[in-house]
């Protein structure tokens, strides 16, 4: 959806532009998931015009999810909901002043208490960040885990251990050694007195990935054991 939105013609751009508004306006309910998968996918492409493209179009969505919420309960749309605020939420750490300055600006439209949603959305944007870590732009992913880990690390690192177990637990192998790389991040950032808290359950996560028949398993969780022992 975001690839004509990010073209570099500025008249193709704003002719996609309206199209997918009109598109997202008449289907945006009837058919959320299967419009906002691909502009999740779109956040992490190497192309800051797509990265751009897809905020501006996840902004048209939570136009639609707001206005329809104001009115309904719908727990599925209120997910997908949240969804879209957690992928706005990671692009306010772009590297990149355009894509950057649009999350700001639509987060900045429909969130005036940071903390309480980033609570509310936790588990989606640890999922985000798992799969948005081994993406071709894995460092916006990196640098939003960094900059939270500063911010909020001691305030909701107990739940966000919650969520890797419950990664962990599954089985897509990819999710797995994203769970280990995003646990990277979050050690760096931690002082040791406070990581010793969780020691027990830090422990039966390495462990759990030390002794997994995936490669790629094993070096991501070589790197939480370079910084903690």
């Amino acid at each position: 959806m975001a690839v004509f939105v990010s073209d570099e013609d500025e008249s193709i751009r704003n002719a996609s532009l309206q199209v997918q508004k009109i598109l997202i306006g008449n289907f945006g309910l009837s058919h959320t998931e299967m419009l906002l998968e691909p502009l999740f996918d779109g956040l992490f492409e190497e192309s800051w015009r797509k990265r751009n493209g897809s905020l501006i179009l996840i902004g048209e969505m939570l136009n639609v999810l707001k206005s329809f919420l104001y009115d309904n309960s719908d727990t599925e749309k209120e997910d997908c909901y949240y969804q879209a605020l957690m992928g706005v939420y990671i692009i306010k750490d772009d590297e990149v002043d355009r894509p950057r300055e649009t999350a700001f600006k639509v987060w900045n439209e429909y969130i005036d208490n940071t903390p309480k949603t980033l609570k509310i959305g936790l588990g989606t944007l640890v999922k985000m960040w798992v799969r948005g870590i081994k993406q071709p732009a894995s460092n916006i992913a990196l640098r939003s885990i960094t900059n939270f880990a500063i911010k909020y690390g001691e305030t909701y690192f107990a739940d966000v251990l919650d969520y890797f177990d419950e990664y962990i637990n599954g089985k897509d192998d990819m999710l797995k050694s994203g769970v280990y790389d995003v646990l990277v991040e979050f050690l760096k950032k931690l002082q040791q007195a406070y990581l010793d808290k969780f020691k027990e359950q830090l422990r039966v996560l390495i462990d759990n990935g030390l002794f997994s028949s995936v490669q790629e398993i094993r070096r991501s969780v070589v790197k939480c054991l370079s910084i903690y022992v």
